[in-house]
């Protein structure tokens, strides 16, 4: 038998059992669901770097900007997080021993098991064809051995599960669905000089590069706003936010030695995002004061950027505000 009809046997030969209700745990004080939040995000990034060798030099600056104001949502509570895995990581065993428990009900009952499979090929998807030939298996004599383990076994299972269920009350809160819009900036300079008999009278040649320019988005869609949330473990009283790099196009004036020209400049290295990830990773902050207003700030060094082959910095500002 495969294990998805495994699994729709063991569902469909539970019902021969009593209902059973969990007892619902009280879920921690929260946002409703439904209630707004403004999550605020800036980024400053800014470089500069000066060489000079015996026959060349560099000198550029860079400086880059985003700031972003996006309108999220309170979700349900849930028993497990979405950015903090912290609580999934501690009931891993439980959870692994829960599973090894049904897959044993499984093996201990594969006569029942039989039956429903063979009940469920024979009535497809007619509902009233199952409920009347599982009636006639609880009403077999002959099936009642069966019945017994499978009820001494589904009990056991609603025990574990039970236990299971009173170790992970609904706890953490999920602020998601962001709407909003952003703006950025690029205002950048370089000049390369390099000794070349060919260039004419000083024998040096000059490359300049300037740019200037902005952008606006009017919507998170064109935000970078895809891993824009929040997650409040209302149990643990700690905070966890999921920032968005922007990856957004910005219209600039590129001006060279040769002229000027309208460019685009992609504000940041998306190819960065794995290293960038870790240095803004927020996960389980302990919250001081109240989860409705919570604001913090990171900094760490890109390794380089486009074509500037040096270190520039990234300072990271942020500010969560229930309305």
């Amino acid at each position: 038998m495969s294990r998805r009809s495994a699994g729709r046997a063991s569902l469909l030969a539970v019902t021969l059992l009593s209902s059973l209700s969990l007892a619902a745990s009280a879920a921690p004080e929260a946002a409703a669901p439904g209630t707004k939040a403004v999550l605020e995000i800036e980024y400053v990034i800014e470089g500069r770097y000066a060489s000079k060798g015996e026959y060349d030099s560099i000198n550029w600056q860079v400086s880059r900007w985003f700031k972003a104001s996006y309108e999220i949502t309170a979700q349900e509570l849930a028993k497990f997080g979405s950015l903090d895995m912290s609580h999934t990581e501690e009931t891993q065993p439980q959870a692994d021993a829960l599973g090894q428990q049904a897959q044993q009900m499984a093996v201990d009952n594969a006569d029942m098991m039989a039956r429903a499979q063979a009940i469920m090929e024979a009535c497809g998807d007619d509902e009233a064809c199952i409920e009347q030939q599982v009636m006639a298996l609880g009403q077999s004599a002959e099936a009642q051995g069966s019945i017994a383990q499978l009820s001494s076994d589904g009990q056991a299972m609603s025990q574990s599960a039970q236990a299971f269920d009173a170790n992970s009350p609904p706890r953490f809160q999920l602020w998601n669905a962001p709407k909003g819009r952003a703006e950025a900036s690029v205002k950048e300079s370089l000049v390369y000089e390099t000794q070349d008999p060919g260039c004419v009278d000083t024998g040096i040649c000059t490359t300049t590069r300037d740019r200037d320019g902005k952008a606006d988005y009017k919507s998170a869609e064109d935000a970078a706003s895809a891993l824009v949330m929040v997650e409040v473990d209302t149990a643990k009283n700690s905070i966890s936010v999921g920032l968005p790099w922007p990856m957004v196009p910005v219209p600039v004036r590129e001006t060279t030695q040769d002229g000027a020209s309208s460019q685009t400049v992609i504000l940041v290295n998306g190819q960065q995002w794995d290293f960038v990830s870790k240095e803004m990773r927020i996960v389980g902050r302990p919250i001081e004061g109240s989860y409705k207003d919570q604001s913090g700030e990171l900094s760490f060094k890109l390794p380089d950027l486009d074509d500037y082959a040096a270190p520039v910095d990234v300072r990271v500002r942020w500010r969560f505000k229930v309305l």
